[in-house]
């Protein structure tokens, strides 16, 4: 995992991924919020502190386990959670 020269949109995406790990598990949280992406917790800490930049599939685990909002991940409009149907209002496939 190489270090990068972080850009202002790493450093925005870095800071609005540790606004979610916070808000899920406080201000101590990275090493709960790595267990819950199944990731070692020092790989999670180089994503908050944009030495390495977000991978896709970590984002698409945040969507997936998180319910994050990639495009508030990425852009920072919308809100930062996907509302999730209830059980009684189950997606038809």
């Amino acid at each position: 995992m190489a270090h990068i020269k972080a850009t202002k949109k790493d450093v925005e995406i870095a800071t609005r991924l540790r606004e979610i790990r916070e808000g899920l598990f406080g201000p101590r949280g990275q090493t709960s919020m790595a267990k819950s992406l199944g990731i070692p917790r020092e790989n999670y800490r180089k994503y908050e502190m944009a030495q390495v930049r977000l991978p896709n599939h970590i984002m698409e685990l945040l969507a997936n386990k998180k319910n994050v909002n990639l495009n508030w991940l990425i852009t920072g409009k919308g809100s930062r959670f996907l509302d999730i149907p209830s059980r009684t209002t189950r997606v038809k496939k």
